[in-house]
């Protein structure tokens, strides 16, 4: 049984596969299985991506000797948790945000399957319950994290579904029925981190949150290589000083908002007044230095 199992794994590599999602892994208890798994697929491709579709803690099976990720719901429930279902705001968010970035290794941290949807939930947009906004806000937070952000087809325009099966719907055709100021959105996010080095592989700071207010931020990179997402998640505006001490940002350097346009010169160590209406976010990454 694993010669034949074995065998399909090289199979469908050689045809070009760039890796393999495996379902409950975890229901296979062996983890000599696993690492001998590994070792076939990376002698037939060293590139090759293993993903676990695990729901829990991952650590047993991302020492670098089984997969290379696993499907991380449990980020999935945290953001939902903060922005869709308000069970706390931003501070707990980062106390239970900043255990969840402590369990792993940071190279582990870029090998997550980052998901807000799949086919085994119910659908991005009926989770928040419709509320566009949310959405925004939850993708803005996806595509500046470590990790592998997954988007679930249908998502990117507006998609509804409850429990399976309605989350499994077909794709509306129809591009009528999108939502393509959503899609549209989606894709400068997609862009902006194919763009920015920091944002695919930059060290991960939390720079800001708030003891009452929903407002919140955080870093990737350092020094010039930087970039800053911000997210005020409450009701209404807000203006907000962003400590950069932590990413090695020297005085004099520019900022630029990348989504709403505008430059921001750091001073005192932080970006100053950058003022937020409700439920936005933006990102902003590092230019240049001028003289100060």
């Amino acid at each position: 049984m694993r010669d034949y199992i074995f065998a399909v794994a090289r199979y469908w590599l050689a045809q070009g596969a760039d890796g393999w999602r495996l379902d409950v892994p975890n229901e296979i208890d062996d983890d000599a299985f696993w690492r001998e798994f590994r070792a076939v697929v990376k002698e037939t491709d060293p590139e090759a991506y293993l993903v676990g579709e695990i729901w829990h803690d991952g650590q047993r099976w991302l020492q670098g000797d089984q997969f290379d990720g696993i499907t991380h719901y449990e980020l999935r429930t945290l953001l939902l948790e903060w922005l869709a279902e308000g069970k706390y705001r931003s501070l707990a968010f980062v106390h239970r945000l900043q255990a969840l970035l402590d369990r792993y290794r940071p190279e582990v941290l870029l090998g997550q399957l980052s998901v807000l949807g799949s086919h085994d939930t119910v659908r991005l947009m009926t989770a928040v319950q419709g509320d566009e906004r949310t959405v925004r806000l939850l993708w803005l937070f996806l595509m500046t994290w470590p990790g592998a952000p997954c988007i679930y087809y249908g998502d990117e325009v507006g998609m509804t579904g409850g429990a399976d099966p309605e989350c499994r719907g077909c794709f509306p055709w129809d591009e009528r029925a999108w939502n393509k100021d959503l899609r549209t959105f989606l894709q400068r996010l997609i862009a902006l981190r194919k763009e920015l080095t920091a944002l695919r592989h930059g060290a991960t700071h939390i720079l800001f949150t708030h003891p009452q207010q929903n407002l919140y931020a955080h870093g990737r990179g350092e020094g010039q290589e930087s970039a800053v997402l911000v997210l005020n998640a409450g009701d209404r505006p807000f203006t907000i000083d962003v400590p950069l001490t932590a990413m090695g940002v020297v005085p004099g350097t520019v900022f630029s908002d990348l989504l709403r346009g505008g430059d921001y010169l750091v001073r005192n160590g932080r970006i100053e007044a950058l003022s937020l209406p409700p439920k936005t976010g933006t990102i902003l990454a590092a230019r240049q230095i001028v003289e100060t």
